[in-house]
């Protein structure tokens, strides 16, 4: 028996049945592992939410998220692609626009980010509530990818990254950008391109194609530039 086969048998005899307490206890040690991207998600996910209660927005009082285009625009939108979801209507042709149109245009401009499943799979009933919770998910989910850029890139220590990916999640633009809640997508995968753009790893490289087919060319474009920058190299100068 090779050495190779050996290895397999002993690692085979060691590997306990799936069992309801080996799941929690796999599950505790990934918890444990990864606690400070859960904290660098829930920061700025509980500071927006605490706002939103001071501010009287639902469920702690009558205003709601829906403002400026999030209230003219993209509800509609998603509650036509969420139609069409289930059965009841179309992903390629609307006809509940003004003379009826193109749907696919609209999915790809506004709606194609896979946090609009939040959407999608809750009842019709909790709209304002599941944009709440995409809107929260956005920032959140921005907050552990610069967590984790600062981390793995640029060594910065897990209490350090969590403080200035809290920064980075509840920065002005993001707050401003929760009426226009596609642009958020932005936040959320820039750190990871720039990881990739650093380690030049073809996995992250392949996350940049994704976000191109999830975005609108016009964001994708400024993202390159702003990596272009990022990546130029003054004689004499480190990139960063």
């Amino acid at each position: 028996m090779t050495n190779a086969s050996t290895r397999k048998s002993a690692a085979a005899a060691k590997r306990s049945p799936l069992t309801l307490a080996g799941v929690g206890h796999g599950l505790q040690g990934w918890l444990i592992r990864n606690k400070f991207y859960i904290i660098a998600f829930f920061i700025p996910v509980a500071l927006t939410y605490l706002a939103y209660a001071l501010f009287g927005i639902s469920p702690f009082g009558e205003e709601s998220v829906l403002c400026l285009d999030l209230n003219g625009q993209y509800v509609y939108y998603f509650e036509s692609l969420r139609d069409a979801f289930w059965g009841d209507g179309s992903i390629f042709y609307n006809w509940s626009r003004n003379l009826s149109g193109n749907f696919m245009g609209i999915i790809g401009y506004y709606l194609a980010s896979p946090f609009t499943l939040i959407v999608m799979l809750l009842p019709e009933k909790w709209i304002l509530a599941s944009l709440l919770i995409m809107q929260l998910c956005k920032l959140g989910a921005a907050g552990v990818t610069f967590s984790y850029y600062l981390q793995k890139r640029r060594e910065v220590s897990a209490p350090h990254a969590l403080l200035f990916s809290s920064m980075y999640a509840m920065m002005a633009y993001a707050v401003i950008q929760l009426i226009d809640p596609m642009w958020l997508d932005g936040l959320v995968f820039l750190p990871l391109i720039i990881a990739g753009q650093l380690r030049h790893s073809a996995g992250i490289h392949v996350c940049s194609s994704f976000l191109y087919w999830l975005h609108d060319c016009h964001l994708y474009r400024d993202l390159l530039y702003f990596l272009s920058v990022l990546r130029y190299r003054p004689q004499g100068q480190k990139g960063i």
